[in-house]
């Protein structure tokens, strides 16, 4: 069965390339990137928010546990934080 299925995509990786040349690569990426396309367009927006929503629900335990060990509510006011240290020059302890 799996010798069967290798020998079926090697005939036909052999005869698209006698049809289209060496150009086949290029048309199998684009017929690639055109159904992915496809695909994404035909999700609706409600999924997407969804989806999102369900990301920001996985971040939160993170959020939490990093407030709790650096002590400074996000990561943006972890980088504030961090750049003000640089630039008043205290930079000694920048990488740790």
């Amino acid at each position: 069965m799996i010798k069967k299925l290798i020998v079926a995509t090697g005939a036909a990786a052999l005869l698209s390339t006698f049809v289209f040349g060496r150009d086949v690569v290029s048309y199998a990426k684009t017929f690639g990137s055109n159904v992915r396309e496809a695909v994404k367009s035909e999700i609706d927006l409600e999924f997407e928010v969804d989806r999102a929503r369900q990301m920001v629900e996985e971040l939160m335990p993170w959020q939490q546990g990093f407030q709790d060990f650096f002590g400074v509510a996000t990561l943006t006011e972890c980088a504030i934080n961090k750049c003000a240290t640089i630039l008043r020059g205290n930079n000694a302890n920048y990488f740790t």
